[in-house]
């Protein structure tokens, strides 16, 4: 399910009173998190693991369909929540074109 997909159903069937708000990165939003201008926030745990691991940001769900090894407090969607939401990230590591090759493959 595409995210705002899934946020517009959020708030539909939470009766929630939110805004999404786009940042341009997880840094950004990590600190509004931080600063307290933006109340909750739906980021990757690594924007925001050493904020959590400090007390400084409290962990609500995961979005996988296992609880998180790094947090295994924090509940699943499906545990916390009758919504059915699961995701998958795929990373990439990238170069511009005409890289030499020796640097790629080092890379």
């Amino acid at each position: 399910m595409p995210f705002n997909v899934f946020f517009d159903r959020l708030k539909a069937d939470s009766g929630a009173d939110i805004v999404r708000v786009p940042f341009r990165g997880g840094g950004d939003a990590v600190n509004g998190l931080l600063s307290g201008a933006t109340p909750v926030g739906f980021l990757g745990l690594s924007n925001v693991r050493s904020q959590m691991e400090a007390g400084l940001i409290v962990g609500l769900m995961v979005d996988s369909a296992k609880r998180s090894p790094l947090f295994p407090d924090v509940p699943t969607f499906a545990e916390a929540s009758p919504l059915k939401f699961e995701t998958n990230s795929y990373f990439g590591l990238v170069a511009p074109p005409g890289t030499p090759r020796p640097v790629a493959e080092r890379l």
